[in-house]
């Protein structure tokens, strides 16, 4: 072979090999700085404090809180409020505000799943969304927009029906 078939021979097996290579990857998925959190409920961080995996599990005009809250200093979670968003946009009518009160210690995971918060509200539908407010006694206020699901979803039948929450409910934010 001569130098110039030779040259056209690496050029073109090159070629080949690079064009091969972006077939290949052109398939795959890559990981990203944009988290894909399969699970049902959403996140958000504000102070050093976590909220995660929030969803609302309804049975007509109750709902109950399911989320898991990690923070990175002793705080209290001091209240939760909100209202449903409505099938057009439109805010639904408040949530009575829930006074919780419960303790955190840094860097534990608290589950508010068996905390008994359950929100309430005659605009409650699954399949809707819900804004969520959880009040903070030292990182300040942190706010989701919840799916609500219902009762009858089976990722959330052991969780049981909402009923109202013996805590001492505080003022109802007006619309």
């Amino acid at each position: 072979m001569t130098t110039r078939t030779t040259r056209v021979a690496r050029i073109a097996i090159a070629a080949l090999f690079a064009g091969s290579l972006a077939l290949a990857t052109s398939a795959c998925s890559f990981a990203t700085l944009d988290p894909n959190h399969p699970a049902a409920g959403v996140n958000a961080s504000a102070g050093g404090v976590q909220v995660m995996n929030v969803v609302l599990v309804a049975s007509g005009t109750n709902a109950r809180l399911i989320a898991s809250v990690l923070s990175s200093q002793d705080d209290t979670l001091v209240s939760v409020s909100g209202a449903p968003v409505k099938l057009d946009g439109s805010q639904g009518k408040p949530f009575t505000t829930v006074q919780v009160n419960r303790g955190m210690s840094a860097d534990v995971l608290t589950k508010l799943d068996d905390s008994g918060i359950t929100l309430s509200s005659p605009d409650l539908g699954a399949g809707e969304t819900a804004n969520v407010t959880f009040t903070f006694s030292k990182s300040g206020d942190i706010t989701v927009q919840a799916p609500i699901t219902s009762t009858s979803n089976p990722d959330y039948s052991q969780s049981g029906s909402p009923s109202p929450v013996p805590a001492s409910p505080s003022s109802t934010p007006s619309s």
